[in-house]
């Protein structure tokens, strides 16, 4: 198995790039569908911002995998891969989760510390979880990012910065007029980014306000919740002239506003456009009674001293660090675990046949036999500790699988009854050979005469026994 992070993001491509494969809302759970149809596909989830658009990936298969997401792009958005894949990044594996514990705390955003990204993860993952494309690797992933978000905004000052799209926006929206409270806003959409503005703005004292949306009853509950007014998204073109601060986060393939909408303004407005496709067309800034901002120059005005950027992200850096071993020691344990357990099976199997036969043919009281159960499986544990923590936590995959396949081979553990005949095959060699001392199979780990003797003694024989292999 593999796991694959891979994208764009602001980092790696402009917005008129990003808007080629980004996918809105509704056209999210269709996506992720189609693409989790392809064979090379495992597990899937699809994350779609304004700011960038990944694939995570598990799979057998990279070079098949990455064909058929070029196949995905192409038929979904009619686009050759060729023709974007310089402004694609690829994480694999352990990168791979790296980067999501990162992108869920908030510190590879444009605006570091941005509390909309944590819930964007959220509803990726709950989109995956609703088309059944996760499994258990990424039903353990996302749920340990998640988590380690939620701790990076409460346990450090991440959060207590207000640098979010939302006050970026009330930002832009104050810097523009001197009496912005006084000022009308149209907001066209109803999806968790408008949702998220509108209240900042009417946090920050905004009291005239509409809400537009494709799907009404959208537009009528977040209205309802502001105490706006709302009216159907065939209005649009009517309405944008009589407001002069205008927010556009929907996503459509199409602009909905144009230079057509602002032909005889005379007033100053606002124009903020947080669509991914974008839904303004950039030359109605031509207008000088318009001011216009799309992602691309948000990202410009995110003025953030660098000194404090790095505090900030290094503080998180601590806590995600620490919260992502958790997973990758399950992570690196999970492709293995299935021989582990069947190394461990067989081990125990040989350690009970042989105390069995031990036990049979000499005459021991219950604390003797305590202890000699306590020492065999101290003995089994300690041969068992090296190969099993190097094969949890090699970092390479390649390797750890090769590793793996040698320990089947080298224990047959493929074989069922592997275990049976490997005993029957010792008692036949051993029928005649006579026991009389439980370390007669086990005289070459080199147990000290006196605990021997202590042993045989029947004295303090768990007591013995543990402390002296706890030392070691």
């Amino acid at each position: 198995m593999h796991m694959l992070a891979t994208g764009m993001s602001y980092k790696t491509s402009p917005v008129e790039i990003r808007e080629k494969i980004a996918f809105g809302e509704l056209e999210t759970e269709s996506a992720i569908k189609k693409l989790y149809s392809y064979d090379s596909i495992v597990e899937l989830v699809m994350l779609s911002t304004c700011n960038r658009t990944e694939f995570y990936i598990i799979t057998n298969d990279i070079d098949k995998a990455f064909d058929d997401l070029a196949d995905f792009i192409k038929t979904e958005k009619n686009i050759d891969y060729d023709d974007i894949k310089s402004y694609f990044y690829t994480h694999h594996n352990k990168s791979a989760a790296e980067h999501l514990y990162n992108v869920s705390g908030g510190i590879d955003s444009v605006i570091i510390g941005e509390g909309e990204i944590l819930s964007q993860v959220k509803s990726a993952f709950h989109t995956a979880l609703y088309s059944e494309t996760t499994g258990k690797i990424f039903n353990s992933l996302f749920k340990f990012a998640i988590e380690t978000g939620k701790r990076v905004r409460t346990d450090t000052s991440i959060a207590q910065r207000p640098i979010s799209a939302g006050s970026l926006a009330v930002k832009i929206v104050k810097d523009s007029f001197k009496d912005f409270q006084n000022k009308s806003v149209l907001v066209v959409g109803a999806g968790k980014i408008n949702q998220i503005v509108s209240k900042n703005l009417k946090s920050a004292g905004v009291t005239k306000g509409i809400i537009i949306n494709r799907t009404y009853e959208k537009a009528e509950k977040l209205a309802d919740e502001l105490n706006w007014e709302k009216e159907t998204f065939d209005k649009l073109d009517e309405l944008i002239p009589n407001y002069d601060i205008i927010i556009v986060g929907i996503g459509v393939k199409d602009y909905l506003i144009t230079q057509d909408n602002f032909k005889n303004n005379k007033e100053k407005v606002v124009v903020i456009d947080l669509s991914v496709p974008r839904n303004v067309d950039s030359n109605i800034k031509k207008n000088k009674n318009v001011v216009f901002y799309d992602n691309e120059l948000l990202e410009k005005v995110i003025e953030i001293n660098k000194d404090e950027r790095i505090r900030i992200t290094e503080e998180a850096k601590t806590i995600i660090n620490q919260e992502m071993s958790k997973f990758l020691n399950w992570y690196n344990a999970f492709e293995v675990s299935p021989i582990i357990s069947s190394l461990s099976v067989f081990m125990e199997g040989i350690r009970k046949n042989e105390l069995d036969r031990t036990v049979k043919k000499n005459s021991f009281n219950d604390e003797q036999l305590n202890a000699l159960e306590v020492l065999t499986k101290s003995i089994v544990q300690k041969i068992m500790h090296y190969p099993v923590t190097n094969l949890k936590m090699t970092d390479n995959k390649e390797e750890q699988l090769k590793y793996a396949e040698s320990v089947k081979y080298l224990f047959q553990l493929e074989n069922e009854d592997e275990y049976d005949k490997y005993v029957k095959t010792e008692n036949k060699d051993k029928k005649d050979e006579k026991q009389t001392c439980p370390f007669s199979l086990v005289t070459n780990i080199g147990i000290p005469q006196n605990i021997k003797s202590q042993i045989m003694s029947q004295k303090n024989v768990h007591t013995v026994i543990k402390s002296n292999f706890d030392k070691h």
